[in-house]
């Protein structure tokens, strides 16, 4: 009978020691869930954080292009209407010319 005790005690001590073994390795498995959610977390936050970056950048060479585009529109409206008047003045000049040089060859002639 003693020794059935024994055994008895024997076999529950054994189920105890399982039963710890079984819930620290439950909480070891649970703290290593936990350390790579954690890290996924960080990647999948670091990431956003890229492509934000990323389209901040985007957004911000768009808009810099865009302020380019106008300032070349704009260069090339000016450099078009100085040319225009060049242009003009070069005509005025030669009507006149011509003019004063039909003069001439009237009161020669």
């Amino acid at each position: 009978m003693l020794e059935e005790q024994v055994y008895a005690q024997l076999w529950q001590l054994d189920a105890q020691k399982k039963l710890e073994r079984e819930m620290a390795e439950a909480r070891e498995k649970q703290e290593k869930v936990h350390d790579t959610m954690a890290v996924l977390d960080w990647q999948k936050t670091t990431r956003e954080v890229q492509r934000q970056q990323e389209s901040e950048l985007v957004t911000k060479e768009q808009a810099m292009l865009r302020e380019q585009w106008i300032i070349e529109e704009n260069k090339e409206q000016v450099a078009s209407q100085q040319q225009f008047i060049l242009n003009r003045e070069r005509n005025l000049e030669l009507i006149s010319h011509n003019a004063t040089e039909k003069q001439l060859l009237e009161a020669a002639g």
